[in-house]
């Protein structure tokens, strides 16, 4: 029977712990909460990007003097009644930034979005990053 009660308490530390946390900033950083949608503002299927189930469209934090300082590739999350498509960049100096994203589908589709993002110290920084698909030539 204690078997059980240890099993049973594990199962639920396990259950527990598996819930993704919020993004959090740490001192003197912060950190980039995004979320992707297309132009009608519906949540982006990532299967959209090919076959890699996200993989496929890399999001790049680019600095204008230095370049890409960061890259994240989005994940999909159960929210509410549908599924959404996030990413995070976290540890980021404050300052100002471009969001790209792009994914080419070769014959199928390309996808493209970009947004001016600014970071604060100290603070989380939520963003909707707007994503264009556009058919490949031929495909309409």
């Amino acid at each position: 029977m204690r078997h059980i009660a240890v099993a049973a308490f594990a199962l639920v530390a396990l259950i527990g712990c598996s819930h993704a946390s919020e993004p959090k900033a740490g001192p003197g950083t912060g950190t980039i909460s995004g979320k992707l949608v297309t132009t009608d503002q519906a949540p982006f299927d990532l299967s959209l990007a090919g076959p890699g189930a996200g993989r496929d469209l890399r999001i790049d934090l680019v600095d204008q003097s230095s370049g890409v300082v960061a890259s994240a590739y989005p994940t999909a999350r159960h929210s509410e009644l549908t599924w959404r498509s996030e990413f995070v960049f976290s540890n980021i100096k404050p300052g100002s930034y471009e969001l790209t994203a792009y994914a080419n589908v070769p014959g199928k589709r390309s996808i493209a979005g970009s947004q001016p993002v600014t970071v604060n110290s100290g603070e989380v920084t939520p963003i909707t990053l707007v994503l264009q698909v556009t058919p490949a030539e031929g495909t309409h």
